[in-house]
């Protein structure tokens, strides 16, 4: 379970950032900290970087993975893989505790159609005696951070985020795979202020999913089916 401990370790830093969120920083201008007034250290041209509501939306273009090698006997193993391209989205809904910070419910679904399925390295079109589906669908819900280091509107870095979210994932393949598993989901891109609460930008994804429940025991299934995706695409974002 090496995934969900990497996922928990990257959650915490996340949350760390947060609860830091009430400090000005380098990057943040707000440092004239007007404690002889007591006002508001958010009370300053940056207070536009809204800390409330938050949510964003990702629409992008995906390749999904699949693999995982079973035995069928002492002398007889089989390497099945599918892969494929597809439509992945993501919706988050949450709140931004400090300007540079949101927390958040992550759901993603990621799609492909008419991918390749291979068992041993060799192209499989059929599965006892007919035609195979060869797609898949990846399912995530889970909780969630985003980082945004540099708030400064002048900073040519102003918008550039980095976050990750895990969660439960339900799975299949190719009419071979059907999991439910860990996963982990990290993100990064940049983001450009359209309005004052709206935010539109590219965004990169990467995904690994670690299996906890094989329904292939059956099957003799040797490690655990690995899962990971990557993709690139459009974000727009409310904060």
């Amino acid at each position: 379970m090496k995934f969900s401990v990497l996922a928990c370790i990257l959650i915490f830093t996340l949350l760390s950032f947060a609860e830091e969120g009430k400090l000005c920083t380098v990057y943040n201008p707000c440092a004239q900290e007007r404690q002889e007034t007591g006002e508001n250290v958010y009370e300053t041209p940056y207070s536009t970087r809204r800390h409330g509501f938050y949510m964003d939306v990702s629409l992008t273009a995906a390749y999904s993975s699949f693999y995982g090698k079973f035995n069928y006997g002492k002398f007889n193993s089989v390497e099945k893989e599918y892969s494929g391209i597809g439509p992945a989205t993501s919706f988050k809904f949450g709140f931004s505790p400090a300007p540079f910070a949101a927390l958040y419910g992550n759901i993603d679904f990621e799609p492909t159609f008419d991918g390749t399925y291979k068992e041993n390295g060799i192209k499989s079109s059929t599965v006892w005696g007919h035609k195979r589906t060869n797609k898949s669908s990846r399912f995530l819900a889970g909780p969630g951070a985003t980082l945004f280091p540099i708030i400064d509107p002048e900073s040519p870095f102003d918008g550039f985020f980095i976050g990750g979210s895990v969660g439960l994932v339900l799975s299949g393949a190719a009419e071979e795979f059907d999991e439910i598993s860990l996963g982990l989901r990290l993100e990064t891109g940049k983001l450009w202020r359209v309005s004052t609460n709206t935010m539109l930008g590219i965004v990169l994804h990467a995904s690994v999913d670690d299996a906890i429940v094989d329904d292939a025991i059956e099957d003799h299934l040797e490690n655990d089916l690995t899962i990971y995706s990557i993709g690139i695409g459009f974000k727009i974002a409310r904060k």
